[in-house]
């Protein structure tokens, strides 16, 4: 007898160290699923992507029906997961008696070992949202965006007419003898065919943008040791970032430093040439080298780099009239589908980013569709970005999305307000 619970004993035991082993190793296996958490970063970013598509679209209808604009932003993500592995295991005894009589009868043990293991896994993340309303960022949502900054885009293949249309306020045309003109990019005033006009005789002449160097300037009047003691100076040099103040012959300037500039040129390369202001021209012009070789074949022709008397200043846009801009647009467009604003130059066609469509900004009211760029509800209607024949969206999206992060820190953009191009 003594030996047959000896023998239960140790089966008992084995038994139970095979679940020691089965428990045990789902353990580790949990420790590596705590290990790789590279789904759930890049489901955080996924979800933070959509947040930022969501929120530029928001403030793009707010401004649509001329509402304030209020923007917020995610500022801290954690994620947490946790494993855990559990096991029990139960004995069931049964005896059985054989058929056996006399000295041969006896009663056959049976142990059962019942393991149960019990594996769960919980994950989640919370987030802190903050509002973005301090000093400084409205100071840079209100500060207007430089040609350097137009440049930029350019020469990573964004085409000038989208960006003129996006971040251009208006155009003024001053001729010798003629009234001023200015043609305002406003979708919802009634001169905007004009603008439209307008802008594609400029992109025929070759508008773009080009980096030059220029010596510094003074700025303003000469001032006095009583304007310094007034304290006018201080409040004139917050007015333009960048100036350096300096001690000139009878009294002190302010001077902004020369260095490398973007301006608004022309190419020159389709329409009458000849009715071009050759400081107009840009450096790379053919028609700018054209006339310069001509100049120097003969000196004694004067006429080849006579500037016309005209010229051309370009007022640029702010980032909060950018989403006003987006907002006028959006109002324009759901009148009618045929308002649709749409890009018609050969740079805007070559554009490989194009998507099906040559509408610059597609928005679309109460017409929601599974793969939209982006989505919201306001004020009981459904506003959506499509990703079918979107045409440019993505674009404006993104160049939207980067000049609000900059808009946080009012260092970030550099002004220029009016560019005068003569």
């Amino acid at each position: 007898m003594n030996t047959c619970k000896r023998s239960c004993l140790e089966r008992v035991q084995r038994r139970l160290g095979a679940l020691s082993c089965v428990v045990l190793s789902l353990g580790l296996a949990s420790c590596a699923t705590m290990v790789d958490f590279s789904s759930w970063a890049v489901g955080y970013n996924k979800s933070v992507e959509q947040a930022r598509n969501q929120l530029m679209l928001l403030n793009v209808i707010r401004a649509s029906e001329d509402m304030p604009l209020m923007f917020t932003g995610v500022q801290v993500v954690r994620g947490n997961g946790q494993n855990t592995v559990g096991g029990s295991a139960g004995i069931t005894r049964s005896t059985t008696d054989t058929t056996a009589s006399g000295v041969l009868a006896s009663t056959n043990v049976t142990d059962a070992l019942a393991p149960s293991i019990s594996l769960q896994v919980s994950s989640g993340f919370n987030f802190d949202v903050v509002v973005i309303d301090s000093a400084e960022f409205l100071q840079g949502l209100l500060t207007p965006i430089s040609v350097s900054t137009f440049n930029h885009y350019t020469r990573h293949g964004i085409p000038v007419e989208l960006l003129s249309h996006l971040l251009v306020e208006n155009i003024t045309i001053t001729r010798a003898g003629q009234s001023t003109v200015i043609y305002r990019n406003d979708p919802l005033g009634r001169d905007y065919k004009q603008f439209l006009v307008a802008l594609t005789s400029l992109l025929d002449y070759g508008l773009t943008t080009e980096i030059s160097n220029s010596s510094g300037e003074a700025i303003g009047p000469l001032l006095t040791d009583a304007d310094l003691k007034s304290g006018r100076s201080i409040e004139f040099s917050k007015t333009i970032p960048g100036l350096v103040f300096a001690k000139v012959p009878g009294g002190y300037r302010f001077i902004r430093p020369g260095g490398a500039v973007a301006n608004f040129c022309f190419m020159g390369e389709r329409a009458d040439r000849s009715a071009l202001p050759q400081t107009s021209l840009c450096a790379d012009s053919p028609v700018r080298k054209a006339r310069k070789v001509a100049a120097a074949a003969d000196s004694t022709d004067k006429n080849a780099l006579k500037t016309a008397d005209a010229s051309m200043s370009v007022q640029m846009r702010s980032t909060s009239e950018v989403f006003k801009y987006l907002g006028s647009l959006t109002h324009y467009q759901t009148k009618s589908a045929d308002n649709f604003l749409k890009l018609y130059s050969p740079a805007a066609r070559a554009y490989p980013h194009q998507g099906k469509s040559n509408a610059m900004f597609r928005v679309l009211k109460d017409q929601p569709g599974a793969n939209d760029v982006a989505s919201v509800e306001y004020r009981g209607a459904v506003y959506s970005l499509p990703g079918d024949g979107q045409g440019y969206s993505t674009t404006v999206l993104t160049v939207l999305s980067q000049l609000f992060s900059l808009s946080k820190s009012v260092n970030s953009i550099p002004s220029t307000g009016t560019v005068v191009v003569r």
